[in-house]
């Protein structure tokens, strides 16, 4: 179990390099915009509701 955790953070990690590379991407602002009440935390209702706005529908254990 821990080596598909590592697998998947460094996936993430890659992930965030390439997006950063791009120019085009900007973290802060990202997860700004997945933190609709500006608490500081993405929220499992947030994060529906993002998913949601396009066009797909989760579960709240889909979206944990």
């Amino acid at each position: 179990m821990w080596r598909i955790h590592f697998k998947i953070e460094l996936l993430a990690e890659n992930l965030r390099k390439k997006l950063c590379s791009s120019g085009n991407f900007n973290a802060y602002e990202a997860f700004n915009s997945l933190d609709l009440n500006n608490d500081g935390i993405v929220h499992v209702g947030e994060l529906k509701r993002i998913i949601e706005s396009r066009g797909f529908y989760v579960s709240d254990n889909e979206a944990t």
